[in-house]
């Protein structure tokens, strides 16, 4: 008979094989294909319906069938949104994560890798996704609701197990560790790579220096680090950070809508320190994580509750029976955590920007704080020996 242990490890082992949510060091040939097909095809199912129901209302249904921004109208409360600046942060996010699927077909394995680590949480929010709206615009509203907590709770397990400081922290291993990370994932390896800025260094294209672990057996030579940078961005961007600030912010758009914004029983109250939560998920985000991604998609969507509030004002001030749902608070509190989290997020990407690729003299490029790089081609040897004669 088996030894027990042996037939637990063999049972383990085939258990990860299938878990679609199991982070892999590698990918096979079918399970790269395989994510290929299915992202895709749940950004569609995602896509069709959101798009759909923008414009109309559904013929079926047993409760008010009105379309996504027929609804916001129908249930107007403090946390109402307005319907252009969602559609252009949605809009955006679409383009982002038409883009991210782009990156199971980069030539850097770590791309790949990264991009298909996060690929099945993405997916199970794109059908989530399909599936509020469905509810929504039928007026199923506690159903919706409760798709949305699922929804959070995928997105925040995606974002607790992914986070963005394996990407933007400092990391004392040397930036020769480019050349075994080739065939690695970097996600559980550091990279030396502190920052999350997007735009290209000084420098272009990096070429290792670290001669002695198998620089003769690659076949290619490494993306440069601004490169692989900016695919760590559209990845974060696509599948995590905007995902889930939209996620957050529905769980009270949603709710507010369900509870239909009742003033009784403390709801003014409630709604003011409620919308502060906006502020204190992005700002623990930027505090911790250094995420400018997430600050900024909150902003946007602050942005997008501060101005639909405005207009519920003006509409109030001429229907009397709806003066009791419009908290007059709400419009200078949306918009001073739009205000903060903007600032701070732009404050956070511009010292990650500056400080990630600073040209320095004595033949050093300053990648990140505490790291430097010696130029590429034959001035790092003779520098070295230089030094050694002296």
């Amino acid at each position: 008979m088996p030894n027990t242990n042996q037939l637990m490890e063999h049972v383990q082992r085939h258990v990860h094989a299938v878990n679609p949510f199991q982070s892999r060091p590698a990918l096979s040939r079918r399970l790269l294909l395989t994510y290929r097909i299915i992202t895709p095809l749940s950004l569609i199912i995602s896509i069709v319906p959101t798009t759909y129901y923008t414009f109309a209302r559904p013929k079926q249904g047993l409760y008010t069938r009105l379309s996504i921004w027929g609804q916001n109208r129908e249930h107007p409360s403090p946390f109402a949104l307005h319907p252009l600046l969602t559609c252009l942060y949605w809009l955006l996010l679409f383009l982002l994560q038409a883009g991210y699927l782009t990156t199971f077909y980069a030539r850097d394995a770590n791309t790949r890798t990264r991009a298909a680590n996060r690929a099945s949480y993405f997916v199970l929010h794109n059908v989530f996704v399909m599936a509020f709206v469905h509810l929504w615009t039928r007026g199923v509203l506690w159903l919706a609701q409760t798709v949305l907590i699922a929804d959070f709770v995928n997105l925040a397990t995606a974002y607790i197990r992914f986070p963005p400081q394996q990407l933007l922290s400092s990391s004392s291993s040397s930036s020769s560790s480019y050349s075994h990370l080739d065939d690695t994932d970097d996600d559980d390896v550091a990279d030396g790579s502190p920052h999350f800025y997007p735009f290209p260094n000084h420098n272009g294209n990096h070429t290792s220096n670290n001669h002695h672990h198998h620089s003769s057996s690659s076949s290619s030579a490494p993306p440069s680090r601004s490169a692989r940078t900016r695919a760590r961005l559209l990845i974060h961007a696509a599948a995590l950070a905007g995902p889930l600030a939209w996620s957050f912010v529905a769980l009270f758009w949603c709710g507010a809508a369900l509870l239909h914004a009742d003033p009784a029983g403390g709801g003014p109250l409630f709604a003011h320190i409620a919308v502060w939560l906006w502020f204190v998920v992005g700002g623990a985000a930027l505090a911790a994580q250094r995420d400018w991604v997430l600050g900024l998609a909150l902003s946007g969507l602050s942005a997008g509750l501060g101005v639909q509030q405005v207009l519920l004002r003006k509409h109030a001030g001429q229907e009397e029976h709806e003066k009791e749902r419009v908290l007059p608070l709400q419009v200078p509190f949306a918009f001073v955590i739009m205000g903060l989290l903007f600032v701070a997020s732009v404050v956070v990407a511009g010292y990650d920007i500056v400080a990630g690729a600073k040209p320095e003299a004595n033949g050093h490029l300053v990648v990140a704080r505490g790291e430097t790089r010696e130029e590429a081609g034959e001035t790092a040897p003779l520098l070295r020996d230089s030094r050694s004669e002296a």
